[in-house]
Order: C-alpha cells, then sequence, then structure tokens
C-alpha cells in the first residue's frame, strides 16, 4: 500500500548515485527488514542466504526471534558486497514463484514480490545506490533519461530488424550493471 507521501506524491528527489559497488550495513539490514515486510520469516530468509553463500544454517538456532534472524543479519552483514545482491535477486525470484509460501506473514493486501521490489528500490534511491531491481534482477541504476534513451535504443532496434544489434546494446547495459 502507498505510503502517504507516495499518495500525495511528496518526498525527497532521487539521491545522487553514490555507491554501486558495496553494501553499506545499513543497505543489508534494509533488505532483512523489506523481506520480512514482504512475508518472509527468518527461517525463509536463512534458507536463501545459506543457499546463495554456500553455508550450513546453524542447527542451533531454532527461534526466529532473536536466534535466526541474529544468523540471517550476520551473515549478510560478513558477506562480500557482490552476495548481497545475489540475496536480493534470490529473494525477488522466490517471492515471484511462490506467492503462498509457508511460514510467511504477508503484508495485508499486498503481493510480497511487489512489496520487496517496490521498498527496497524506494530505499535505493534515497540512498543514492546506483543498481535497481527490474523483472527480478538488479540492474545498473543511471539517470533516468539515460536509462529511457538505452531502452528506446534498444527497442528501435529489434523493431527495426536488428535483432542482433539489439542484443549488444543490451548485453552492453548489463555489463555496465555489473
Amino acid at each position: 500500500m502507498p505510503t502517504f507521501s507516495e499518495r500525495h506524491g511528496l518526498g525527497p528527489a532521487d539521491a545522487e548515485i553514490v555507491s554501486r559497488y558495496e553494501a553499506s550495513s545499513e543497505l543489508r539490514s534494509v533488505i532483512c527488514n523489506v523481506a520480512y515486510q514482504a512475508g518472509l520469516t527468518p527461517t525463509n530468509l536463512r534458507s536463501i542466504v545459506c543457499r546463495v553463500m554456500f553455508k550450513e544454517p546453524d542447527g542451533r538456532n531454532w527461534s526466529d526471534f532473536p536466534n535466526v534472524d541474529g544468523e540471517v543479519r550476520d551473515l549478510i552483514g560478513g558477506a562480500p558486497w557482490y552476495d548481497v545482491y545475489d540475496v536480493v535477486e534470490a529473494i525477488a525470484d522466490l517471492l515471484s514463484n511462490s506467492p503462498f509460501l509457508t511460514g510467511t506473514r504477508p503484508v495485508p493486501g499486498s503481493n510480497g514480490y511487489e512489496v520487496f521490489t517496490s521498498e527496497l528500490n524506494r530505499y535505493f534511491r534515497r540512498a543514492g545506490i546506483g543498481w535497481q531491481i527490474r523483472d527480478g534482477k538488479v540492474e545498473f541504476r543511471g539517470a533516468e533519461a539515460t536509462e529511457d534513451a538505452l531502452a528506446s535504443a534498444r527497442d528501435a532496434l529489434r523493431d527495426g530488424g536488428h535483432p542482433t544489434s539489439a542484443n549488444e546494446l543490451h548485453e552492453a547495459i548489463l555489463d555496465l550493471s555489473r
């Protein structure tokens, strides 16, 4: 559900991009908080984090709060920055493919995937992080005009019968994301 400021078109402009190849401790915490807001439990989130990071869950942690939550935050807190974004994509993938997860607490009247992606994208814009989630993938975020121009160019090439060129441009955009 949109917030007061979103419903009324209020709030700050997008922050200047100041971060791309790092993952601050604040971002790592926000990911956990937004995943819970989207309906995941700490146990669900631990399963994703452990799978992405090739870690074994701590069998001594069985209660969601504070034990499993603390384990998840420690794992994400100690991960390389790129693993953090891999976790984001894995969460988005799970939420988009499993709307009725066992043990989730969905936000009333919402879709977990939509909550996760929209809230995290909102955070990225406010914090000046140069990434965005689009179609479940973390992609390069730059100036809106640049993004629109690249998308238009790719579509024009594809529609103009130049699929190879369109694909090359798409791959270049993905390379920028990396």
